[in-house]
């Protein structure tokens, strides 16, 4: 035998074969409920079918009934286990037996007649086996819309198709050529090079940034569980295929060919996923397409700085698997052998809009169908939606980028189906309320950067007591003190924010819902207006209200915000003394007493942020401290990063304790409302959390 035709036998042998292995795979899954996946696998059998015709060119006996027995699993079998485990209508009990033998009588007589060389080549006699693995998908898209439907129309495809399988129809095949001839004499047909540059390509790329990501902190075996997420979730894995095959077509319409097109989208991956990767690291959190928000450059430099001050294995890490991204990309470049050029300008013109029109149209359509996304796409009931903590560990069984378009879609707040809003505008009716007169006292409200008990923690203990002021607070009968914790880690402080000005609770919106950017920017002014807020009802009451911060005005869109609530002045990047990194906490004490003196006799509410506390937390922060550890049953990495994080925490007390002490001595009453906004993020030199396993916040514990 030539040495072309074993190495031809060698690719038919490994396609029936890998027909066969999809084929049991499909059964185990239908088996075990799993049916998104069993589709796709049976549709992975009809393409080994069409790659089994393009390389057979000779009558191989044995090659033949190999082939006939695979075809019997594949279409025979695996479609009528499928029916069978999804349809709940007695009659597939019969149809399904009836379907499997009519198969039996197809592919027995076809095998015979090719022992008789009696097949007919430009004809098949009955309906092919393997268009079932064409028909069965497209009916399976029905569950989605009608299940009682697809029952129905499964019944009708199994015994339509049984009975073409045994009749002497004659359907003329569709030739090589008509495929074929754009290319010619070429090693790769159009139809492969489609295949190869628009899905295989897309499927890889998706693989390899999964990959990427879940080399990160997560438990388990990230090769695997790639293709766990695969398996559990095969719609959306094909939704993002298909996204990223119009992506991939724009790219060849700009760049003229596949190559440029293909390596272009491999290094624009690349960088999201090394900054995918700092968002990670920085705070336990992956990106979110509304992340988009905060592209300005205030965001960028404390980014920049945290990278410059945590330097640690952890960079090492995200540049290596970048590196990798990109050889993946070089190797690419040197080959031509699944080029695809698109020389007219005409037709990358068409080409482009084309898909381009296309992507955002399957964009709008479905985010307009968000519910039925994440219900049927993604398999999920909306009740479990509001259950999800931790979108980081949802992105890892889902996938990266199935998990980014799932946050997307799930970040719309559902109405619930025993919602009334008669009902709801009754029972505020019914509230009593209490009938004191409070007069008009000042209100400051100060949101401290970070703020929390780190003397909570039990692997650490301190000299002194770090929130000393806090405590003998306790002990008055004019201030209330609640727990300082906060359930949240780093970043988004924003959010308690907004719940602690409107008294809502985000506990009742989607994991990674922020207010500021998903409810107020993407709402009309009416229903923003008819929505309750601090500000609003005491500008009522004749106050001046004011927002004063450190940070810039673009962050979170905050000025946008609190000038849609009807701020009367916001002031942003205030300036002063630093300590550590970022403005002192006794700035913003000077900063309320000016406020405080002003337009003596009118009542003022005044929201602050503070800053000094906030991330990143460093060895050499401070020049001096205040306080020391005098025990740790930390690594030294740990305990030096906590201790800086507490000289925040003392400052910040001590701070409170001054304001109390200055307010004392005003003629007009005045209240102060203090928080933190979040939990810490104390990375050390590896990118871990280091207070997140501590026995207090570990949720093992809780």
């Amino acid at each position: 035998m030539k040495k072309k035709e074993i190495k031809k036998n060698k690719y038919i042998n490994i396609i029936i074969f890998t027909k066969a292995l999809f084929a049991a795979l499909g059964i185990i899954l239908t088996i075990k409920l799993k049916y998104n996946s069993a589709i796709l696998l049976l549709f992975l059998c009809f393409i080994c079918s069409c790659y089994y015709n393009y390389f057979l060119k000779d009558d191989n006996k044995n090659v033949h009934e190999l082939n006939m027995l695979t075809d019997l699993i594949s279409y025979g079998i695996f479609p009528a286990v499928i029916a069978y485990k999804t349809s709940n209508l007695f009659l597939i009990n019969i149809i399904a037996p009836i379907y499997m033998i009519a198969s039996l009588i197809k592919l027995s007589s076809y095998n015979l007649l090719n022992e008789k060389k009696e097949v007919e080549k430009d004809y098949y006699i009955g309906l092919p086996t393997t268009l079932i693995a064409l028909t069965f998908p497209i009916i399976y898209m029905t569950t989605f819309i009608n299940y009682r439907v697809y029952t129905i129309l499964t019944i009708i495809l199994l015994l339509v198709h049984s009975i073409l399988y045994i009749s002497k129809i004659r359907i003329k095949k569709l030739k090589a050529e008509t495929v074929l001839k754009f290319l010619g004499k070429t090693r790769y047909t159009i139809l492969t090079r489609i295949i190869i540059n628009f899905i295989v390509f897309p499927i890889v790329l998706i693989f390899l940034s999964d990959l990427f990501f879940k080399t990160n902190s997560f438990a388990g075996f990230a090769l695997f569980d790639i293709f766990k997420s695969v398996v559990n979730y095969p719609v959306a894995f094909i939704f993002v295929i298909i996204l990223s095959s119009f992506i991939t077509l724009t790219f060849t319409a700009i760049l003229k060919n596949t190559k440029k097109a293909k390596f272009a989208i491999i290094v624009i991956i690349a960088i999201f996923l090394m900054i995918n990767d700092i968002k990670y690291i920085i705070m336990s959190r992956p990106v979110v397409l509304s992340d988009i928000n905060f592209l300005n450059g205030e965001n960028i430099e404390m980014s920049a700085l945290f990278i410059s001050t945590v330097k640690g294995l952890w960079v090492i890490k995200v540049l290596i698997k970048f590196i990798l991204m990109l050889l993946f990309g070089v190797v690419l470049l040197k080959s031509n052998l699944t080029l695809i050029e698109l020389k007219k300008k005409s037709l990358r013109i068409f080409t482009g809009l084309a898909s381009i029109l296309l992507f955002i149209f399957v964009i709008y359509i479905t985010n307009i169908n968000s519910i039925f996304m994440v219900t049927k796409t993604y398999n999920t009931p909306l009740d479990k939606v509001y259950k999800i903590e931790d979108y980081g560990e949802l992105y890892y069984e889902q996938g990266l980028f199935q998990g980014i378009l799932f946050n997307t879609y799930s970040s719309k707040p559902f109405k619930p189906d025993s919602y009334n809003k008669s009902e709801i505008k009754k029972m505020l009716n019914e509230v009593e309320l209490e009938d004191k007169n409070w007069g008009k006292p000042n209100i400051v409200i100060i949101l401290s950067e970070s703020f929390f008990d780190v003397q909570n923690l039990n692997e650490i203990k301190f000299d002194k007591d770090l929130t000393s002021n806090i405590h003998n607070f306790e002990k008055m009968n004019n201030v209330v003190v609640t727990d300082t914790y906060v359930s949240t880690f780093g970043g988004s402080s924003v959010v308690s924010e907004w719940e602690v000005l409107t008294s809502a609770s985000n506990q009742f919106n989607v994991v990674a819902y922020i207010p500021y950017t998903d409810y107020y920017l993407k709402n009309n002014k009416d229903n923003v207006n008819h929505s309750p807020h601090i500000v609003k009802s005491l500008n009522k009451e004749g106050y001046i209200t004011k927002y004063i911060t450190p940070w810039g005005e673009n962050s979170y869109n905050s000025k946008e915000v609190f000038e849609m609530v009807g701020i009367d002045e916001t002031e942003y990047e205030i300036k002063g003394d630093t300590k550590g990194l970022f403005l002192a906490d006794y700035e913003i004490n000077k900063s309320i007493l000016r406020e405080l003196s002003k337009d003596k006799g009118t009542p003022k509410l005044l929201i602050y942020a503070t800053g000094q506390n906030h991330m990143p937390c460093t060895y050499d922060r401070y020049d001096e401290y205040d306080i020391d550890v005098v025990s740790s049953s930390l690594n030294s990495d740990d305990t030096k990063l906590i201790k800086c994080y507490a000289q925040g925490v003392y400052d910040a007390d001590k701070e409170l304790g001054n304001l109390y002490n200055e307010i004392q001595k005003l003629d007009e009453d005045t209240i102060v409302i203090f928080f933190g906004d979040h939990l810490p993020f104390i990375n050390n030199k590896n990118g871990k959390n280091s207070i997140k396993n501590s026995s207090y916040l570990n949720e093992k514990n809780k």
